[in-house]
C-alpha cells in the first residue's frame, strides 16, 4: 500500500494536480511512506488548515459520505469554500479534478478528511494539494466505498463520468465545462502512467484501461 500511495501522488503530479511531496523510506526493519509539509510558509510559519468535516462543521466520525440526498457535501464544500478563494470557478475546477482522479485510481479512502482547505492570514481559501490517495480498490476488492457521494452515488464500481459532470453541475459548473475537465485529467493520467515509476507493475496500465473506459461513458474496470 505504502508503495501504491506514493506512486499514486506521483501520478497525480505528473498529471497536474496539486500534491503533498512523498518518498519511500525504510526506518530499520519498517517500510514508511515520508510526507514533506505543505502547511508551511517558505519561514516555516504554518498555514491553517481545515479538512472538509471541520469546513461542514460535521463529526470527524461522519468523515465517510453515504448520503445520497441534495446537495452533496460536495457540492456543499464546493459552496462554502469558493466564496472565499481568489477565483470560486478554479476553486471548483480543482476540486472536480481531484475527485476525478480518486476515481480513476480507485482511492475508496477518499473521504472527508483525506481532503482539506489552506486557509491563509488574509483569509483567502484554497484546496489542500492531494493527499492519501490510494488505489485501494485496485488492491483489495471490498474497498468499493467512494468516501463522498457523487451525483447520488456513493460506490466507486458504478461512478461514470455522467455522475462526475452531474455533480459538477450541481456546484453550479458549466457541464460542457464540467465534461471537459473530468476528460482532460482522465487524459492526462493516462498518458503519464507509464513514465512514473511503480513496484505494482499491473496498477499503470490497469489505471490507464479505467481512464479508456470512463472517458467512453462506462463505469472502470477493476482487473485487467
Amino acid at each position: 500500500m505504502l508503495a501504491a500511495e506514493h506512486w499514486a501522488l506521483e501520478l497525480a503530479r505528473a498529471a497536474g494536480l496539486r500534491t503533498a511531496r512523498t518518498r519511500l523510506e525504510t526506518f530499520g526493519t519498517r517500510d514508511a511512506l515520508v510526507v514533506e509539509r505543505y502547511d508551511r510558509t517558505e519561514d516555516h510559519r504554518r498555514i491553517h488548515q481545515e479538512d472538509f468535516t471541520q469546513v461542514l462543521g460535521i463529526a470527524s466520525a461522519a468523515k465517510y459520505d453515504q448520503s445520497t440526498a441534495a446537495p452533496s457535501r460536495l457540492a456543499q464544500v464546493a459552496a462554502t469554500a469558493s466564496l472565499h478563494s481568489r477565483n470560486a470557478a478554479a476553486f471548483k475546477s480543482e476540486l472536480l479534478k481531484a475527485v476525478a482522479f480518486n476515481v480513476l485510481v480507485g482511492n475508496g479512502d477518499a473521504h472527508s478528511k483525506n481532503y482539506s482547505v489552506l486557509i491563509r492570514e488574509t483569509g483567502e481559501v484554497e484546496l489542500a494539494p492531494l493527499y492519501d490517495v490510494a488505489p485501494t480498490l485496485l488492491l483489495y476488492a471490498r474497498s468499493s466505498n467512494a468516501g463522498h457521494s457523487v451525483a447520488g452515488q456513493a460506490r466507486l464500481n458504478y461512478i461514470t463520468l455522467d455522475h462526475l459532470v452531474r455533480e459538477a453541475g450541481s456546484w453550479g459548473m458549466d457541464v460542457e465545462e464540467a465534461r471537459a475537465g473530468v476528460t482532460g485529467i482522465l487524459v492526462a493520467a493516462a498518458e503519464a502512467h507509464a513514465s512514473v515509476p511503480q513496484r505494482l507493475a499491473h496498477l499503470p496500465a490497469l489505471v490507464a484501461a479505467r481512464a479508456e473506459d470512463l472517458i467512453a461513458g462506462s463505469t472502470a474496470r477493476r482487473q485487467l
